[in-house]
């Protein structure tokens, strides 16, 4: 699978999607999450406290001029 790849904005919004964005939404019963659906409204999507300062402090670490890079398992919630 190609990787995830997204651009945000000074307000950590995604203004762009691609690489394997598309494909992974549709993988995880998530259709509603492809494309131009989910620009400018990441944090509706992260939904506990502690994903979402792990988040803003990854963020603040790319702004600061390091780069980032880990691999990340990321599935549905259970039942789903």
């Amino acid at each position: 699978m190609p990787d995830v790849l997204y651009r945000i904005n000074p307000a950590d919004e995604p203004t762009w999607v691609g690489g394997g964005w598309d494909d992974f939404a549709h993988r995880n019963t998530a259709p509603e999450l492809a494309g131009r659906q989910v620009l400018g409204r990441w944090w509706e999507f992260v939904s506990d406290t502690q994903t979402r300062a792990l988040d803003r402090a990854v963020i603040a670490r790319v702004r600061a001029g390091t780069p980032v890079e880990f691999p990340l398992r990321c599935a549905p919630p259970a039942g789903d």
